[in-house]
């Protein structure tokens, strides 16, 4: 499933002084603070795509255009076109998004609604009236693809973090979806646990799954990724493969970066 996105650009207003959430968009007494400028890019089916930069840069921003949540749930002023497999983003509603689309958090607690790994697996798609032969089959194979059978039958709220990141993976690939994006999966895990969370999504990437992946891992960056895009300020700084990115940094600012991440 390709992504493409055309000369988008997003602002988010700031909070009111009172603090209220973010719900009335910028206004000509409210400051817009520009998160992306003017992206353009095309990530192609089968391929794992690595965003990173620095804090602030953008890269989380940018991974949100791709299923609608910016500027839908983030609010916000977007320019520009989102599409996926062809259809404009636009004109998707929020929750019909999980039908082109799979989304894998920093805290996966966020986007769980039950309370079991059996009954969250099964929820998308009961959601959408799927039938109940074809939701086992899909929990079958989602299972098997993440290796979480020895966990089907425990509560969510007893499971480590990074069998949580397992079980998310899982949940987005029962709904058969060939867009998965993942939003710094690693970042709140222990060695072991990344560890573990990296072999499966790189078993993801070995099987053409088109994957988008915010990340600081940069090993899995060099083992796994087709291509790296780097963002500063909210504009694309490098688009390239992992080898030239790592080996021939073309900018001070890249350098300054990998320079921090092997301090």
């Amino acid at each position: 499933m390709s992504v493409s996105l055309t000369d988008v650009s997003y602002a988010y207003p700031v909070p009111d002084l009172d603090g209220s959430p973010f719900d009335d968009g910028p206004t000509p007494d409210r400051e817009a603070v520009d998160q992306l400028r003017d992206i353009t890019m095309t990530i192609r089916p089968g391929t794992l795509t690595l965003l990173i930069g620095g804090s602030g840069s953008g890269k989380s921003t940018l991974l949100r255009t791709m299923n609608g949540l910016v500027p839908k749930f983030f609010e916000g002023t977007m320019r520009g076109k989102a599409e996926v497999d062809g259809t404009d983003l636009a004109g998707v509603e929020l929750h019909d998004v999980g039908r082109t689309s799979a989304m894998i958090f920093q805290n996966p607690r966020t986007q769980f609604f039950t309370s079991s790994v059996r009954t969250e697996l099964a929820f998308g798609l009961e959601n959408y009236g799927v039938d109940p032969s074809e939701i086992r089959d899909a929990m079958t194979r989602a299972v098997g693809q993440t290796g979480i059978a020895h966990l089907l039958d425990r509560r969510l709220d007893t499971l480590s973090g990074g069998e949580l990141q397992r079980v998310a993976c899982a949940c987005a690939l029962v709904t058969d979806v060939d867009l998965l994006l993942f939003d710094e999966p690693t970042s709140a895990l222990d060695p072991h646990m990344v560890h573990e969370v990296l072999d499966v999504m790189t078993g993801l990437a070995d099987s053409g799954m088109t994957m988008v992946v915010v990340t600081h891992e940069m090993a899995f960056a060099r083992k796994a990724a087709d291509r790296v895009i780097f963002l500063a300020d909210g504009q694309i700084l490098a688009d390239t493969d992992p080898q030239t990115f790592f080996t021939h940094p073309d900018t001070e600012q890249i350098r300054e970066f990998l320079g921090e991440l092997e301090g």
